[in-house]
């Protein structure tokens, strides 16, 4: 006979270890479920994704996987298709909707072992996927495979993230609510705070260490029920939250820490907050101050200003025509300099002008029966060719209506259901055929790489490296577009590899930036540069602002839509060719 001292579950005798915190832990092997390392979300083939158009025939092309595969593989599978039909007694041109429910299933699933095409059995679409991505021994590989499939949660923790040992630890209230760590992380802010204020500490030789954790955790959260994320649940991950909820929840971190003596830099909290909940964001900011700490806080709202100890403004306008301080003081100070821009619309001199409002409309846009997240089947109706403005507190759901359900719904409409999410559950969505397409812009950042800068995001330095190869001069040197491109060898200065700077080391010091000494900063060689348009060459264009390059290529109709487009979101100062990581958050943005 074998006797153990380790607890054991006494219905199916497994083994339960002797429980630390690091079990409590999903980013600890201890506590991390196997399946999915302690993510809570695995990847599986989506069928909406595999087969985007199921109008189609699969000879025509309605299995996506297919059609992206190695030539020599299509006509492979264009060929396995075909006997499967031919098996199946389906006719070859008939819609993949179509066929009979048997036969779906089968192709999609497989025959489950029992012999099909050649005496073989069939594999299935969907176990086949499953198993070319286990396969991929590349990240190329991974990255082509994983666009047929969709994140959801891991079929072993069904997203806890946790092993089941610590998830049978559960804690009761004086009201019977009871909960593990995986049910608690479910609930929001507020609904934890109320439970944990209610929780009772058990006799026992650990009940003395109960008070100060349910303090310390009680006071957090409530920070975070001031700052107006009490919606939030305990479990959502810092990638799905928005810029501002991002920032107010490392706000109330550091309050909760209650740190002395700190400067405290923060950019624009108040973004994304209702007028409402800006209130008792500033409280919080005063509380933090009062705790003996200095704020520095980059900021455009009106109650931020006004409540602030000190102001200082800069101006007076942007880029070139900016850099300076044009007034420093006490709000009340401020708002009596007469050079003062903030000054004037604090005291009423200045106010935004209202423009005239449409009030007749007679195309409507009508989303019904939406149930995304906390939605409770919400119909919702808008006006077409009208500016709508959706708003509300902080969590009330109007980006799970925008956003993950009427946005996403219209892109699949409209040709992307490889790319676009599957929209939030719905009824039903009537009124597109008023509209042409769906653009969606959304606060992800542009991408913050070096080498691009506006033109090449807007699409059109293709346009002027057209332009340039077009000229007399380009053409008798037998420059063609690729001449003019400073990512690829011929055109560009070899010295700084057509950045226009490079980076000089300080030894001890970090590294500087300094304009490269070959090319001046205009990052070509000597004989790109001598081909001019206009009098300027295409690296003294690149170093032109939004304004004069306007004036300079308005001939050329891409690139005046381009830039009038710059220069009416009020970029008019920024330079074409400036380096899209020295973009701040609003240049981005607009």
């Amino acid at each position: 006979l074998s006797f153990s001292t380790e607890p054991h579950d006494p219905e199916t005798g497994t083994a339960i270890p002797r429980l630390t915190p690091r079990h409590f832990s999903f980013n600890s092997p201890e506590g991390a479920c196997p399946n999915c390392s302690g993510l809570g979300t695995s990847l599986s083939p989506d069928i909406e994704k595999i087969i985007p158009n199921s109008a189609l025939p699969i000879e025509k092309g309605a299995i996506a996987p297919w059609n992206r595969a190695h030539p020599k593989m299509r006509i492979f599978y264009r060929t396995l298709g075909r006997e499967f039909t031919q098996y199946a007694k389906i006719p070859a041109l008939t819609p993949f909707k179509s066929w009979p429910e048997k036969w779906k299933k089968i192709f999609l699933h497989g025959s489950q072992g029992h012999p099909l095409l050649k005496k073989r059995s069939w594999e299935g679409m969907i176990p086949e996927l499953s198993r070319q991505l286990h396969e991929a021994k590349s990240d190329s590989a991974r990255h082509r495979l994983q666009r047929f499939f969709s994140t959801g949660a891991c079929t072993l923790c069904s997203g806890t993230r946790l092993q089941p040992s610590p998830l049978s630890v559960t804690l009761t209230s004086p009201s019977g609510e009871t909960h593990s760590i995986a049910t608690l992380c479910q609930q929001t802010a507020s609904d934890a705070l109320q439970w944990l204020t209610h929780l009772k500490p058990t006799s026992g030789p650990t009940s003395h260490s109960f008070a100060p954790l349910q303090t310390a955790l009680t006071q957090r959260l409530s920070f975070l029920e001031q700052l107006g994320l009490g919606y939030l649940t305990l479990d959502r991950t810092m990638d799905t939250l928005s810029g501002g909820e991002y920032r107010r929840t490392r706000l109330a971190t550091q309050i909760g820490g209650g740190l002395t003596g700190v400067l405290y830099v923060l950019d624009e909290p108040s973004i994304g907050l209702h007028p409402s909940e800006n209130s008792r964001l500033l409280n919080l900011l005063f509380q933090l101050r009062d705790l003996g700490n200095s704020l520095i806080v980059v900021e455009h709202d009106e109650e931020t200003l006004r409540r602030a100890d000190y102001l200082i403004e800069f101006g007076p306008g942007a880029g070139t025509a900016g850099g300076q301080i044009t007034g420093q003081g006490t709000p009340k100070e401020i708002s009596a300099l007469p050079q003062s821009l903030t000054g004037a619309f604090l005291s009423g001199r200045r106010k935004i002008r209202i423009t005239t409002k449409k009030t007749s409309f007679t195309d409507w846009l009508h989303l019904k029966g939406v149930t995304t997240h906390n939605l409770k089947k919400v119909d919702f109706s808008i006006p077409l060719g009208a500016f709508t403005c959706v708003t509300g507190v902080s969590g009330s759901g109007k980006s799970s209506l925008v956003f993950d359900t009427l946005a996403n719904a219209l892109l699949r409409h409209f040709g992307t259901p490889s790319s676009a999410p599957l929209p939030g559950p719905y009824q039903s969505l009537v009124g597109t055929d008023s509209l042409t397409r769906a653009v969606v812009i959304d606060q992800s950042p542009l991408s913050r790489q070096s080498r691009s800068h506006p033109l090449s995001l807007l699409g059109v330095w293709d346009d002027v490296r057209k332009l340039f190869a077009s000229l007399p001069s380009a053409k008798a040197r037998g420059f063609g577009p690729s001449r003019f491109s400073f990512n690829v060898r011929g055109g560009r200065c070899e010295t700084c590899s057509g950045l226009g700077e490079i980076a000089v080391q300080l030894q001890l010091l970090p590294e500087a930036i300094a304009p490269c000494p070959a090319c001046g900063g205009e990052r070509y060689n000597r004989e790109t540069l001598t081909v001019t348009y206009r009098g300027h060459s295409i690296g003294q264009i690149l170093q032109l602002p939004v304004d004069r390059a306007l004036e300079l290529l308005r001939a050329i109709p891409p690139l005046a839509n381009a830039l009038g487009a710059l220069q009416k979101v009020g970029l008019g100062y920024l330079p074409i060719g400036q380096s899209a990581d020295r973009f701040s958050g609003g240049e981005a943005q607009r």
